[in-house]
């Protein structure tokens, strides 16, 4: 799918994919994956202010590498910090009202361009996204509109995902369909290193103080992973 797009992606943008990435575990696999598919992209970070330091050391050390081997990469600062936020809102982020993310993780930035965008999400990390996202996303209109969704699995899908809808964003989800244990089994057959914070029980690694982290932090109420072993896969083999 990702070797399938890449026409598309180098005509809306000739840097190609735009790899939407925090480095927790399913960016570091969908990032792998690029590489290894040999296509063109490029890796962007949206730097929130509130993401734990190991995972900000994390990044930048990842991103250091990817600019060694020659990819473009770019860390978007917030344009407003969470305490300015709250003060705007006059209230703190909550279940209910959880406005945080769209402000710091899911705001357009002029960095993405036209590109077709990447992310790491999974269907089985919530029941909302197994209902909102899919391998191939078209963002439509209208504040109130809902995105169209579709697999990748027929002719008409891919035509319509590459044809229709010239003008919208669109976004490919390679992993999915993939299940925590399809994170950890690729990631150590490939010795892909993973964030430090794994091996310290946190299952997901969101922002600091998130409205929708389970107690104790580790993990969240999307759902986290059931994997308990060892996130040290190592340095040798990586791409």
């Amino acid at each position: 799918m990702i070797q399938y797009y890449e026409p598309l992606a180098l005509r809306n943008d000739p840097r190609g994919y735009c790899v939407c990435t925090s480095e927790g575990k399913d960016s570091r696999v969908l990032g792998h994956l690029y590489r290894r598919a040999g296509v063109r992209h490029f890796y962007l970070n949206s730097f929130t202010g509130i993401d734990p330091p190991e995972l900000v050391r994390f990044q930048r050390k990842n991103f250091l590498e990817y600019q060694e081997q020659g990819y473009l990469t770019y860390s978007v600062r917030y344009r407003m910090s969470l305490w300015d936020l709250m003060l705007k809102k006059k209230i703190p982020p909550l279940r209910t009202v959880r406005y945080c993310c769209a402000e710091l993780k899911e705001r357009r930035v002029e960095e993405q361009g036209d590109a077709i965008l990447s992310f790491g999400v999974r269907k089985h990390e919530s029941t909302s996204r197994a209902r909102n996202r899919d391998e191939l996303e078209i963002v439509m209109p209208g504040k109130n509109s809902k995105n169209r969704i579709m697999p990748y699995d027929n002719s008409e899908n891919r035509r319509t995902f590459e044809i229709c809808y010239a003008d919208q964003e669109k976004r490919v989800n390679p992993i999915v369909d993939w299940y925590d244990e399809y994170i950890w089994d690729y990631s150590q057959y490939w010795r892909l290193e993973q964030c430090c914070l794994y091996d310290e029980g946190f299952h997901r690694l969101g922002c600091i103080g998130c409205p929708m982290a389970n107690p104790g932090g580790k993990g969240d109420s999307d759902g986290g992973s059931d994997h308990q072993g060892s996130s040290k896969v190592g340095r040798g083999g990586r791409l």
